[in-house]
C-alpha cells in the first residue's frame, strides 16, 4: 500500500492578520475625520438663519423731518422710511408707517403711531373736531391720544422722539394689536 503524502498551505500568521485589521480600522478612522470635517460646515451653513438675526435695519431713531416744519398745535403727518436687510439683501427706503407729531414747547415733540390700537386702521386727524378719528370702528382720541370713544383697547401709541440738531428722529415700533398692553412685535 502506497501511503499519500497530504501537505497543506500555511495559514497566515498573526502578525500579518494583526496589520490588515489596524489598517482597516485606521482608514475608518482617517475616513471618519474627513466625513466629520466636512458636515459641520455644511450643517452650519443650513442652520445659519437660526443662529444669527437675519432681518434688521429700522429699529434706531429713524429721521422724519425737520422741527420748523411742525407749526402750532395741529399735528402733522408724517412717513417713516427706513432700511431693511433680508438675509443677503438690502433694501432703502422702505416705508415701515406713519406716524403723528405734535409740537410741544420750542424744542420738544411728541409722535403717535397712526396705527389705530383696536385692528390696525390707519387714524387720521379731524381738523374739524380736533381729534384723532380711526375710520373703521369709530374710536376717537383726543390731541393726547387718550381714548374719547370707540372699541379701542388703549390710547394711541406714542413712541420715543428726540430733537437733534433741528432735526426729528423717531424710534418706530409696531405694537400688538387689540390688547389693552403695549407690547411689541
Amino acid at each position: 500500500m502506497e501511503t499519500k503524502t497530504i501537505q497543506t498551505k500555511k495559514r497566515a500568521t498573526k502578525p500579518d492578520q494583526s496589520k490588515r485589521s489596524f489598517m482597516a480600522v485606521f482608514a475608518c478612522f482617517i475616513g471618519s475625520l474627513i466625513g466629520i470635517a466636512v458636515t459641520f460646515p455644511i450643517i452650519g451653513f443650513l442652520f445659519h438663519p437660526l443662529r444669527k438675526k437675519t432681518v434688521y435695519g429700522g429699529l434706531d431713531f429713524i429721521k422724519v423731518g425737520n422741527i420748523k416744519d411742525v407749526k402750532g398745535s395741529a399735528p402733522r403727518k408724517a412717513v417713516i422710511k427706513s432700511f431693511k436687510t433680508d438675509g443677503w439683501n438690502r433694501f432703502d427706503n422702505i416705508i415701515l408707517g406713519a406716524v403723528w407729531l405734535i409740537r410741544e414747547g420750542d424744542n420738544k415733540i411728541i409722535a403717535f403711531s397712526s396705527v389705530c390700537p383696536h385692528l390696525g386702521c390707519g387714524i387720521d386727524w379731524s381738523q374739524k373736531k380736533e381729534q384723532f378719528v380711526c375710520p373703521c370702528h369709530a374710536s376717537i382720541f383726543d390731541i393726547n391720544g387718550h381714548v374719547l370713544s370707540g372699541p379701542s383697547p388703549r390710547q394711541m401709541d406714542r413712541l420715543d422722539t428726540k430733537v437733534e440738531n433741528g432735526e426729528i428722529l423717531v424710534k418706530y415700533r409696531k405694537l400688538r394689536l387689540g390688547s389693552s398692553n403695549r407690547i411689541e412685535v
